[in-house]
């Protein structure tokens, strides 16, 4: 597997990144839960004893960057954390959050409540392919320049913009992206979960990844195992089964990628391994550096998703297409 990425700071981002989308700790929306935040802060703990440094958060996920700020200040751990968040994620019928003011209220309010006055990373959540490339990439590097970030890096956007926005960086004399996030894994998607969302997988993501291998860019990736497609509870004979399968049905059903999870499941099952694990170590074993993502309510299930590190190249090499 792709050993683990150095920051220039000399942190080291894990293979497998804690998402932060699901640290939440209010009652109706509003209400302070103590015991909840507890209850988070454990599985943080938890998180790093498994050897997991990096947190992944973002300005859209509700108080993750509170909480994250908050066990970071009570743990004292901030030096050997490392953050990564995000900006420019659109609200409720809004086009995007790119223009400089917007940047930087983004930006100042994710060092608040990250209780912090730096980032090791800093993603743009959303592009925008009406608005020129410059005026985004100024605004982050004057971000760089003064010591708040260590790293840019691009979500959701697709590889042409990205590389746009590098050339200019590169011909200005300013820090350009250095890392990617989107989705990717052993199925494509039949819809995207959201406008604007940008995967690798399938045909579609076929000159990205080809790119990416030739840069040896870092992948952050988002959704490692398919919103569930690949855990034992989803039922391709029963996709309404349940909210959460009526999901994942919508974003991936389609009769190729379950006939496929088919196979998975059956390979996986012939060398003992569960088949999440073998689908985040396919996503591990990329011809370019990708680091997962993964959104987990419980240490067995971190502990789970640690151990796709462990399974062997040559099972993984097998995976049925």
């Amino acid at each position: 597997m792709t050993a683990s990425l150095q920051l220039p700071s000399g942190k080291i981002v894990s293979r497998i990144i804690f998402g932060g989308d699901r640290l939440r700790a209010r009652r109706f929306l509003f209400f302070p839960d103590p015991a909840k935040e507890r209850q988070l802060f454990e599985l943080l703990d938890a998180a790093v004893e498994l050897g997991v440094t990096t947190f992944d958060t973002a300005r859209a996920y509700g108080q993750s960057e509170q909480i994250l700020g908050a066990w970071m200040a009570s743990r004292g751990n901030r030096d050997q954390i490392v953050i990564s968040t995000k900006l420019a994620c659109p609200g409720p019928g809004q086009r995007s959050r790119l223009s400089p003011q917007e940047i930087r209220s983004d930006f100042e309010t994710s060092l608040r409540e990250l209780k912090t006055d730096q980032v090791d990373i800093l993603f743009v959540h959303y592009d925008d392919r009406s608005l020129p490339v410059e005026p985004i990439m100024n605004e982050l590097a004057r971000f760089v320049e003064r010591g708040q970030v260590g790293t840019l890096g691009a979500s959701n956007w697709q590889h042409d913009r990205v590389m746009a926005a590098n050339h200019y960086a590169a011909q200005a004399g300013q820090p350009g992206f250095s890392i990617i996030s989107a989705h990717l894994g052993l199925v494509p998607w039949v819809h995207p979960p959201w406008p604007g969302a940008c995967q690798l997988s399938g045909p579609e993501g076929a000159a990205a990844r080809n790119s990416y291998a030739q840069a040896q860019m870092p992948v952050f990736v988002w959704s490692s195992l398919s919103f569930g497609f690949f855990a034992d509870e989803y039922d391709p004979q029963v996709p309404r089964a349940s909210f959460r399968s009526r999901w994942i049905s919508r974003n991936f059903g389609s009769a190729e990628n379950h006939a496929r999870l088919e196979r998975v499941r059956r390979y996986a099952r012939e060398h003992n391994v569960p088949t999440p694990q073998l689908a985040l170590a396919s996503t591990l074993n990329q011809r370019f550096p990708t680091h997962c993502i993964v959104g987990c309510s419980s240490r067995h299930k971190l502990e789970d998703c640690v151990a796709a590190l462990s399974v062997p190249k040559e099972i993984v090499a097998g995976i049925p297409s």
